[in-house]
């Protein structure tokens, strides 16, 4: 089984903000190749090139150099909604087509980093405009277009499904796929699952689902569905939703993202990027933050968790939370260990930390061997009975993480 890259991600270079503990990094057309300030959709390829599809061009990105894709080498149509990026390189880009003032047409191209192929008919039809684009276990394309439903390619036919095949609606803005291979299509009524038989649809008449108009959806490690739609975000576990509509205005959603640690990073029209972590909505803006801008189209995480957000009319902002975090313990109290090296018996001492945090010790093989919460202050630890060696204690909270080695003789 072929296993693909889908993703919406960012790139480097620019200008850095640092405040409020946070490192924010942002390219745009003023200070980077970037071919456009309103990125409406990112990915990241095997080679870690940055690939941004944005409203007049296609931007690829090296983090040396900047290559940019448009009708003179190659590029047929210039809006970029979307791309899925196959494990063996090529892109597959959703594009809308200004064909004049009044009348968009719509396009799916795949670019082999050579050569371009174009499908801009099926069936002797126009496709609408394609807002979302990804790629099953299998290997198949499925596109959704504005108004003109879903498409499915195989590399030789393309099948195209509408309301007449049980599609909730024909303006299908988002596609995730699940563990499972059903497709998932968020739509302007509602969402329809399919399982290559059979669709099931969910709306506000019939299910929990917050508002209609899906726009993005991801699929988290244990299976649960999140939409992000225009009246917040919904997360279905197969059975239950729970809406979270009104939390610090979070309104209209364009995008969502989850991290390695599970959080979910959500994208606003209006207010910029929240961050879930299960139980806490944090907010960025272009006020408390670097945010480029408050109108978040895309987000996606990197290797380095760092956080990629593609704005409607800011460029790219690179959030990176490591250095973020590193800054924060920076100003945030001290740890110390003594004695150290020890036999196992020592003391733990936290200065300048007033809230609780939790410890664990871990060996080298990064192995938990030890845990216990609500640490404040002074602790004596004896782990004389573990094996010699090199261990890790690690003491965090939700503002916080320390780490220290510690050597048991």
């Amino acid at each position: 089984m072929k296993k693909y890259i889908v993703a919406f991600i960012l790139s480097l270079t620019a200008c850095v903000y640092v405040g409020h503990a946070q490192q924010w990094t942002t390219y745009d057309t003023t200070n980077s190749g970037l071919v456009d300030n309103i990125v409406m959709s990112i990915a990241i390829d095997a080679q870690n090139n940055k690939w941004f599809g944005t409203a007049i061009g296609l931007s690829k990105f090296n983090d040396t150099t900047w290559t940019t894709y448009n009708k003179t080498n190659g590029l047929s149509c210039l809006c970029v909604h979307s791309i899925a990026i196959e494990e063996e390189g090529s892109k597959w880009l959703g594009i809308a087509c200004n064909m004049n003032s009044s009348f968009w047409n719509g396009r799916v191209s795949k670019f082999d980093d050579t050569n371009w192929t174009n499908y801009d008919t099926i069936n002797g039809l126009a496709i609408a405009p394609v807002f979302s684009i990804a790629i099953d276990l299998q290997g198949n394309i499925w596109a959704g277009s504005f108004l003109g439903g879903v498409l499915k390619f195989n590399g030789i036919n393309w099948i195209n499904f509408t309301k007449t095949d049980g599609l909730v609606d024909n303006a299908v803005t988002s596609i995730a796929i699940d563990a499972q291979d059903n497709k998932w299509f968020g739509t302007n009524m509602g969402v329809s699952k399919f399982d290559g038989t059979n669709w099931t649809t969910y709306n506000t008449t019939n299910s929990g689902l917050a508002y209609g108009f899906v726009e993005s959806i991801v699929i988290d490690a244990q299976g649960n569905k999140w939409f992000g739609t225009d009246g917040g975000v919904s997360k279905f576990d197969g059975t239950n939703w729970t809406n979270h509509d009104t939390i610090n205005g979070l309104g209209a959603i364009r995008s969502i993202a989850i991290d390695k640690k599970g959080n979910k990073w959500v994208g606003t029209w209006y207010n910029g990027v929240f961050k879930f972590d299960g139980t806490n909505w944090t907010n960025y803006n272009r006020t408390n933050s670097g945010l480029a801008d408050n109108k978040v189209l895309s987000i996606a995480i990197d290797s380095q968790n760092n956080k990629w957000f593609g704005t409607h009319d800011g460029g790219v902002s690179k959030f990176n939370e490591n250095a973020a975090i590193k800054e924060q313990n920076k100003n945030m109290g001290s740890l110390f260990v003594y004695p150290n090296p020890s036999n196992g018996t020592f003391t733990i001492s936290l200065t300048g930390i007033s809230e609780a945090v939790e410890l664990s010790i871990i060996n080298l093989q990064g192995q938990v061997v030890y845990t216990e919460a609500n640490i404040t202050g002074t602790k004596q630890l004896d782990i004389s009975s573990y094996p010699k060696g090199i261990y890790f204690l690690k003491l965090m909270n939700n503002k916080l993480v320390k780490v220290k080695k510690v050597v048991v003789e």
